[in-house]
């Protein structure tokens, strides 16, 4: 099994690991259900419980009371789906189902409550809000089913290049696996490439070098596992949100964080020089190219296992990668001359660079003790 190495050493980061979910994801990885509820006759309806339940929540059911304008506000909510129950005593209680919430989305939810003497429920079904009405920013979300189903680099990067308004060095751009994970350097509407972020549950983690008139953010040293993401956000910064420094592209990979019930993924990719064909004519012969770009091989093996420690207390989520590439470049050969004077390309040992990683990740989520209301007379 691929999460066989993880041994006490993963254990012991597990455990340092140890952060109340409700502080690491704070911001840009949640989301927030906000809205209005009034009676039949359009007048706003001032203590209401409204419930949001879901099983992205290690609490289950996160619950508010509408003010008195009606208003009420859920926020800090993980992506899933959720059923928001709004009820006040008198009133026939209304369910909205199948409210799917998206990272660093809003969801305008109305209810309206008829009067009922009876004990009676509404339900609402495919109610999804599909337009953010609160938000400025311009975003697009590639989720868990995307990143499962398009047959492309199981990369952030490679799922990002699917959103048009992406641009990556044409170079740097995966062809049916034939790149593995880079670090690619992105652009969006014209940016530049160092205004864009990566970040894993809103914390940033590529570099911050000083450069030339500018902070070149772009390169990174950690890479975020695939089966480990639920979804990826990419915020095209159109409209350059105030909790960004800069307008470029902030990629935002929301983690999973485990669940009531076991569950695993694997993931195995590789290719290799069998299946490149060559493009090599003569014609190109006689302008003096005597190799073309290829792949050796491009491998990449991870798995993840997620799960309850404690069920509705505390939950894990595991994962392990191991991936490289073995690349070579056109017209690229090692030097047999022996001189540090004199270049002689020796034909038969080819320049191919060898890129070999791995990594494991460790995220332990639990609910925080429920303080009891205290009553004062």
């Amino acid at each position: 099994m691929v999460l066989a190495p993880f041994g006490r050493r993963a254990l012991l980061v597990a455990v340092l690991s140890l952060t109340p979910a409700s502080v690491l994801a704070q911001g840009a990885s949640t989301a927030t259900i906000t809205g209005v509820v009034r009676d039949s006759s359009g007048a706003v309806l001032p203590g209401v419980t409204v419930e949001a339940a879901s099983p992205a929540l290690i609490e289950k059911i996160r619950a508010t009371v509408s003010d008195e304008r009606g208003q009420y506000r859920l926020s800090e909510l993980r992506p899933g789906v959720y059923t928001v129950t709004f009820a006040l005593p008198g009133f026939a209680t209304v369910r909205n189902e199948g409210l799917e919430l998206r990272t660093n989305f809003t969801a305008q939810v109305d209810a309206e409550l008829k009067v009922s003497q009876l004990e009676e429920t509404i339900t609402v079904t495919g109610a999804t809000p599909l337009v953010d009405v609160e938000s400025a920013t311009q975003q697009r979300t590639v989720t868990r089913e995307m990143l499962d189903t398009v047959p492309t680099a199981k990369s952030v990067l490679g799922i990002a290049a699917l959103i048009p308004a992406v641009v990556e060095p044409p170079n740097s751009q995966d062809v049916g696996g034939s790149k593995g994970e880079r670090s690619v350097r992105i652009t969006v509407h014209g940016g530049k490439t160092y205004d864009s972020r990566l970040l894993q549950d809103g914390m940033r983690y590529n570099a911050l070098t000083p450069g030339i008139g500018s902070l070149e953010g772009t390169g990174r040293g950690y890479y975020a596992n695939p089966l480990a993401i639920q979804e990826v956000v990419v915020d095209l910064g159109t409209m350059g949100s105030a909790e960004y420094s800069l307008g470029g592209a902030q990629v935002n990979s929301i983690p999973k964080d485990g669940g009531n019930r076991f569950s695993g993924s694997l993931f195995i990719g590789a290719t290799g020089d069998s299946l490149q064909s060559n493009n090599l004519d003569d014609d190109l012969i006689s302008q003096g190219l005597t190799s073309v770009n290829h792949v050796e091989k491009v491998y990449d093996f991870n798995g993840s296992l997620g799960g309850p420690v404690l069920a509705d207390r505390l939950w894990f989520f595991a994962s392990a990668r191991r991936w490289g590439t073995t690349t070579g470049v056109a017209n690229l050969f090692a030097d047999s001359s022996g001189t540090d004077f004199v270049y002689t390309a020796d034909q038969g040992q080819p320049i191919e660079p060898v890129e070999s990683n791995r990594g494991v990740g460790e995220l332990l989520t639990f609910k925080k003790k429920q303080k009891k209301n205290s009553t004062f007379p």
